[in-house]
């Protein structure tokens, strides 16, 4: 396969595409303006009627009649440049469809999609994973400040100098000189040193109770807990986060789901091949919702296949020098070098593109349907 050459005549007609595409949309827009041009003539005939001008009556007739015969002129053009737009996607089509007839170039990209895949999820269940960690430790935090006074005291230190530092920058809009310095030298650092001191007392304490936070941890329930009016509301807010992280760590396991379809959906022999780890199906709730004369039949057709292959002639032993197998060998490796860098080529990247787009849209709505399938 020439695929540098297929790749140039997709590029080409790519471009043809986007000037045929750009020459409708021309003619769209002339076909509206005629329109327009022709309901204001009608207008001006409806008037010149109702002044009893006969000759402005003719001429608005003339003019509605030129800019129809025009307007069916773009419309017939419209419809030429159309069927020709059509055209160079059907030939689009069959250079894509040239690509995928390749049975190497389809193992390929089914190898460089099972590694995409497997790199998502494992990036979404990190990801996932440390939101719960998040989660866990916001709501033990919440559990200490409803216990223990000190806890709900350094939040509320933390809180409040941070609430005191956002009204002191909103006073500097309008401070004098001698307030901004003041403010600048005295009031934020006394703040900062405020904040500093309730966050490294209850960071000292969490930490003998084994819960580690992270400074962007505090400065996240700080801000929350400066954002409500009137009195801190602790744990009002701290539960509020944690829905928050929630509905992100569902967010993370929907797509996580979809993304396992997807894998699942690619052809296994080519998912080892990409070196990926196959995530496990689920055969034995498929098997539990198979009736008991169905699982039988199963059965009956396992024992059938391993007593018919037990009756099949041992194969000859073949011949590692064989010329054929090397010929084919050959072929193979020709094959795996000239398609491993076949995502250089545009046409190539945008199928790859295109079949992740589909293999995830139909592992949503897999989830979908399994989900549907528990619920009954």
């Amino acid at each position: 396969m020439d695929l540098e050459k297929i790749n140039n005549e997709y590029l080409k007609l790519k471009k043809d595409l986007e000037a045929a595409k750009s020459e409708v949309k021309n003619l769209e827009n002339q076909k509206e303006t005629i329109k327009n041009n022709i309901t204001i003539l009608e207008a001006e005939k409806s008037n010149a009627k109702i002044a009893g001008d006969t000759a402005l009556v003719q001429k608005k007739e003339t003019e509605i009649q030129t800019a129809k015969k025009y307007l069916e002129n773009v419309l017939k053009e419209i419809e030429e440049k159309t069927k020709k737009w059509e055209g160079i996607k059907e030939k689009i089509d069959d250079k894509i469809k040239q690509l995928m007839e390749n049975p190497e170039m389809k193992k390929h990209l089914d190898e460089v999609l099972a590694k995409k895949y497997s790199r998502k999820i494992e990036k979404q269940k990190k990801e996932r994973d440390a939101l719960k960690d998040k989660a866990l430790k916001f709501t033990k935090l919440n559990e200490l400040a409803e216990k223990h006074p000190s806890v709900k005291k350094n939040l509320i230190g933390m809180a409040n100098a941070r609430k005191q530092e956002a009204a002191l920058i909103e006073e500097l809009k309008t401070a004098d000189d001698a307030k901004k310095t003041e403010i600048n030298d005295v009031l934020i650092p006394q703040l900062i040193t405020k904040y500093f001191t309730n966050k490294d007392l209850l960071a000292d304490y969490l930490e003998k109770q084994n819960i580690k936070f992270e400074d962007s941890d505090f400065m996240q329930l700080a801000n929350r807990f400066a954002e409500n009016k009137g009195n801190i509301n602790i744990k009002g807010t701290i539960d509020k986060e944690v829905k928050a992280l929630e509905k992100q760590i569902r967010s993370l396991d929907k797509q996580i789901e979809n993304h396992t379809n997807a894998l699942n959906a690619i052809d296994k022999d080519a998912v080892q091949r990409a070196g990926v780890q196959q995530p496990q199906s689920n055969v034995a709730d498929a098997q539990s919702k198979k009736g008991f004369f169905s699982r039988l039949a199963d059965k009956f057709r396992a024992w059938k296949n391993k007593r018919n292959q037990k009756s099949l002639p041992t194969a000859e032993p073949v011949d590692a020098t064989n010329s054929t197998t090397q010929n084919n060998n050959k072929k193979d490796k020709k094959g795996k070098n000239e398609f491993s860098k076949s995502l250089k080529y545009e046409i190539v990247q945008e199928q790859l593109a295109k079949m992740e787009k589909d293999g995830i849209k139909a592992g949503k709505q897999q989830r979908k349907q399994d989900k549907a399938d528990k619920e009954r």
